[in-house]
């Protein structure tokens, strides 16, 4: 589809993984130089990610000064660390999945940190077992991921704080069969968003990036006509959909491609780079 007419986009909102970020999972000179640029000009760019964005991993990505529509909408987050919009779960909902699974491996996502009863140990087995490695040459390490993490929680410790996302990966079909049924039963209070299938990614109910990018839209004064989107996962589907002008990625999934307006190349190739330089001009 090409585009009938030039609109000055003033806000840029970007998925991370699969999207922004490269094939290691972080920023690169490219990325961080087309983000200070945005900048420059006067005009805005904000992560949309299903990702925390906690301390650690702002610093390791290089992106602590930018606006983050965090945990798949949960926070709208300002660059002095200003919350915009915030949506945490029910805590009685919080309270019943801890009841529902008392031994498996669930991440408590709270504003500053993610909880969980496991250790650390089984944390990055988990990742390794869903495909992460640490590649030869790469600086990221598999313990970087948990440099957030707060492990070996009590169920106290986890209710002490509002959660405003809950992520789990299930070993057994049996355990994903049970999250599916608690999520039918509680669909009034939660919604779930994966950014691939098979994975669990729940917020509180309506809570989408796409109303998180609307609503710092909103707080920027900016209209929905001048916000560009780009995303490549079944997380970013409803921003795709929602904002006129959307970008889905090359490599991404079949429904983001279906669901934007727009595709470009990969981000192996820096297509988002390359293509918000070009509308900067």
């Amino acid at each position: 589809m090409e585009k009938t007419e030039q609109t000055k986009i003033q806000l840029f909102a970007c998925d991370l993984d699969g999207t922004l970020l490269n094939e290691d999972h972080l920023t690169d000179r490219a990325s961080l130089n087309m983000i200070a640029k945005v900048f420059d000009r006067g005009r805005y760019f904000s992560a949309a990610t299903g990702r925390s964005l906690h301390r650690h991993e702002l610093e390791r990505l290089g992106l602590q000064n930018i606006y983050r529509v965090c945990m798949n909408g949960a926070m709208v987050i300002s660059p002095d660390n200003s919350v915009i919009a915030s949506h945490p779960i029910p805590q009685d909902t919080v309270a019943d999945i801890l009841e529902a699974f008392p031994d498996s491996e669930i991440e408590f996502i709270s504003a500053e940190c993610t909880l969980s009863r496991g250790t650390m140990e089984t944390k990055i087995e988990e990742f390794k077992r869903f495909g992460f490695r640490e590649t030869p040459g790469s600086p990221l390490r598999l313990r970087d991921f948990v440099e957030d993490f707060c492990f070996n929680c009590s169920d106290a410790q986890i209710l002490s704080s509002p959660i405003y996302k809950i992520n789990a990966n299930f070993c057994t079909g049996d355990e994903e069969e049970r999250m599916k049924a608690f999520l039918r039963a509680h669909q009034s209070s939660l919604t779930n968003a994966p950014t691939i299938a098979g994975m669990f990614e729940i917020t509180a109910a309506g809570v989408t990036k796409a109303l998180g990018v609307a609503r710092l839209a909103e707080h920027l004064g900016i209209r929905e006509d001048e916000t560009a989107v780009y995303g490549d996962g079944l997380n970013d589907l409803e921003m795709l959909e929602h904002f006129a002008n959307s970008y889905a990625m090359a490599n991404g999934c079949e429904e983001a491609k279906e669901a934007a307006h727009y595709q470009i190349g990969t981000n192996k190739d820096h297509a988002v780079v390359f293509h918000i330089l070009d509308e900067l001009g």
